[in-house]
């Protein structure tokens, strides 16, 4: 029983430490799998279940390795040129297109005096969007969400890489995916952030949300996340 023991002690301390270091609760809640439980059951049984340690032990390697192959890519993303900022569906609905907006023009929005800059996309945004291009058919909402999802479809396998998909000199797009075993949160504004959180602390860098939603910009200042209205000149 000291090996079902000892990975039980592993899965805790693992717990402690990822608890500290991830916004995600699901990479720490991910250790504690039905076959986790039966362990425990099975460590005051004098039964060696060694089938299910064995499968247990597999199933993390295999979950951990495919973290570990996200947070690489963050890491890489990070060493990359621009400061970072995260666009949400709001701005792609109600302002300019980002391939008309020039590096000066992020630098009024965002007030930074980066030379370059990388505009980053999660995956729920993606959703949102999607899901907008079904609206009203009077509303210009469908028109600019099939027009944005257009854009990022074309973008789609250069914006995936860490290098990103160019837009135009000194702008960068980059699509942030999400995990394979990802459990979506049930709401798209906790998605998101819980996702600037974890790109943040991976890559040490302080991304600015550019967005004119109020809720969203609430959520952001509730969790230290600098958030921004473009001006009025850049609406569409």
């Amino acid at each position: 029983m000291m090996a079902i023991d000892l990975y039980i002690k592993w899965a805790a301390n693992a717990e402690s430490v990822f608890r500290h270091i991830f916004e995600d609760h699901e990479i720490a809640d991910g250790l504690y799998s039905e076959r986790y439980w039966r362990l425990q059951e099975m460590t005051t049984t004098a039964r060696l279940p060694w089938v299910i340690l064995l499968s247990e032990i597999e199933f993390q390697e295999r979950r951990l390795a495919e973290i570990s192959t996200g947070l690489e890519l963050q890491i890489r993303l990070a060493n990359q040129r621009g400061a970072p900022i995260f666009l949400d569906t709001n701005f792609f609905l109600h302002f300019k297109q980002v391939q008309d907006i020039t590096p000066d023009q992020w630098r009024q929005i965002t007030t930074s005096k980066a030379a370059e800059f990388r505009l980053i996309v999660h995956a729920q945004v993606v959703r949102e969007l999607d899901t907008k291009q079904h609206g009203a058919p009077k509303s210009k909402v469908p028109e600019r969400a099939k027009r944005t999802a257009k854009f990022l479809d074309k973008k789609l396998p250069e914006a995936i890489k860490p290098e990103g998909a160019e837009v135009r000199d000194g702008v960068r797009l980059y699509i942030l995916l999400d995990e394979s075993d990802h459990q979506r949160q049930a709401s798209g504004d906790v998605e998101i952030i819980n996702g600037i959180l974890q790109y943040a602390r991976a890559t040490d860098t302080a991304p600015v949300v550019v967005t004119n939603d109020v809720i969203m910009r609430a959520d952001c200042a509730v969790r230290g996340i600098r958030a921004v209205i473009p001006a009025e000149e850049f609406r569409e």
